[in-house]
């Protein structure tokens, strides 16, 4: 697992930042696949597109954050904050999703192949927009409120 400083993690996402706003002109596409990002307030980051793969974020704040078109696979979100976050579009084989919170979270076209939901919580509004059904994200193991 690697581990950033707080100015390094910074300095990704600004540079990201741009990379998205000059529609990859500028900046650089954050990849922070195997990093340590554990208990890190992400509210409102702007990682579309993103590499995230093999990420860790137990405990993590990502409410509001776009993480729309984003490779997620086998990233760990145990107990994280996935309020209002953005995952459209998304690739999330095979991550653990395992006591999360999903509400008001937009799930379309999203890949959840092999993902852990146990014990994830899923509002109903969620669901709305998920590319699966109540009883799919049921039998992966999501509590739906």
């Amino acid at each position: 697992m690697r581990k950033i400083t707080p100015a390094q993690l910074k300095q990704i996402l600004d540079s990201h930042k741009q990379w998205i706003d000059s529609s990859g002109k500028d900046g650089e596409r954050a990849d922070l696949s195997g990093v340590n990002l554990n208990l890190v307030d992400l509210s409102g980051a702007s990682l579309s597109g993103a590499i995230l793969s093999e990420t860790n974020f137990l405990g993590t704040n990502l409410s509001k954050a776009d993480l729309s078109e984003t490779n997620l696979a086998r990233t760990d979100f145990w107990r994280a904050n996935l309020d209002e976050v953005n995952l459209s579009r998304a690739n999330l084989n095979e991550a653990n999703l395992n006591e999360a919170i999903l509400s008001n979270t937009k799930l379309s076209e999203v890949d959840l192949s092999g993902t852990n939901l146990s014990g994830a919580f899923i509002d109903k509004r969620t669901v709305k927009t998920s590319s699966y059904s109540t009883e799919e994200l049921i039998s992966m193991g999501a509590e739906i409120g």
